[in-house]
C-alpha cells in the first residue's frame, strides 16, 4: 500500500458545506424579513379605524404581488446555488474514488491529498511521487465526452475547457520548481486529468495525460519511461521534502 498523506476532497467538501450553509442562511434571512414585515403591518393596523383595514389588505396584496414577481428570479437563484453545491459534492466524491485507487499502489509510492498551498497556483487534488515519476492529478466530474485536440485545446462535448488545462499546467510547473528548489532535482512532472463520469479519448502528450479513473493506475502511474524513472533515493528525497513543505496543509 502506498504511503498516504492528508485526506482527499477536503477543499471540495468544505466548499460544498459552505455553499449549502450560505443558501440556507439566505433562505432563513429572507423568511425572517418576510414574517417581520407581515407582523409589522398587522401590528400597525391592529387598533386602527376599520377603514384602515383596507390599507392592511392593500399591503398584503402588494406584498403577494412582489413575491409573485420575484419568484422566478428567486427560483433561479436557489437552483443555481443548489447546482453549485451539488458540483462541489460530486467533486468530493470523485476525489475520494481516485484516492481509493491511489492507495492500491505499492509502498514505493507516496501520495499527497488535497494540497492548497499559496505557491502552487491553486489546489492540487492529488500528488503522486514514485519510481515511475511525479504526477499532479486533477479530478474532474464532468459529464459527456472529453478530448484533447491537436491544437492543444481541451473540450467536453464541444465546449472549451482549455482554461482548466492551463490551470493544471501551472500547478505542474509550480511543483517542478518546488522540487528543484527543495531537492535540487530538475525532474519531469506529469499533469494528469482524471475523469470519473465522462468518457475520454485517451491522450498522452508533453506533460498532459487524459485518463478515465479505471485506466489511471495501470496505463498512467505504473507506465515506465526513461524521462520519468526515479531511483529509490530520489523518490525518498522528493517525498520527504514535499511532506515537510506541505505539513501544515496536510494536517500532519
Amino acid at each position: 500500500m502506498a504511503h498516504v498523506y492528508g485526506k482527499p476532497g477536503g477543499y471540495a467538501k468544505d466548499e460544498y458545506v459552505h455553499k449549502s450553509l450560505r443558501t440556507m442562511l439566505v433562505l432563513f434571512v429572507g423568511t425572517a424579513i418576510f414574517m417581520a414585515g407581515i407582523g409589522f403591518v398587522e401590528g400597525f393596523f391592529w387598533h386602527a379605524r376599520p377603514a384602515t383595514n383596507y390599507c392592511l389588505l392593500t399591503a398584503v396584496v402588494l406584498l403577494a404581488l412582489l413575491i409573485w414577481r420575484l419568484y422566478p428570479r428567486l427560483d433561479k437563484f436557489f437552483d443555481r446555488k443548489a447546482k453549485d453545491a451539488a458540483n462541489w459534492r460530486a467533486g468530493y466524491t470523485g476525489e475520494a474514488m481516485v484516492a481509493n485507487l491511489l492507495e492500491s499502489l505499492s509502498d514505493e509510492f507516496h501520495v499527497f491529498h488535497d494540497i492548497h498551498h499559496h505557491d502552487l497556483a491553486g489546489n492540487i487534488d492529488h500528488l503522486v511521487v514514485g519510481p515511475t515519476g511525479v504526477f499532479v492529478l486533477e479530478t474532474k466530474n464532468w459529464r459527456g465526452h472529453v478530448e484533447y485536440a491537436s491544437d492543444k485545446t481541451l473540450r467536453c462535448d464541444g465546449i472549451a475547457k482549455t482554461a482548466d488545462l492551463k490551470a493544471l499546467l501551472q500547478r505542474v510547473y509550480s511543483v517542478h520548481e518546488k522540487i528543484k528548489a527543495l531537492s535540487g532535482l530538475d525532474i519531469y512532472v506529469t499533469g494528469v486529468m482524471v475523469f470519473t463520469r465522462a468518457s475520454v479519448t485517451p491522450n498522452f502528450e508533453a506533460t498532459v495525460a487524459l485518463h478515465q479513473d479505471d485506466y489511471l493506475v495501470e496505463k498512467c502511474l505504473l507506465w515506465s519511461s526513461k524521462n520519468r524513472n526515479r531511483t529509490k533515493d530520489e523518490v525518498k528525497t522528493i517525498a520527504s521534502d514535499l511532506h515537510a513543505l506541505f505539513r501544515r496543509e496536510l494536517g500532519d
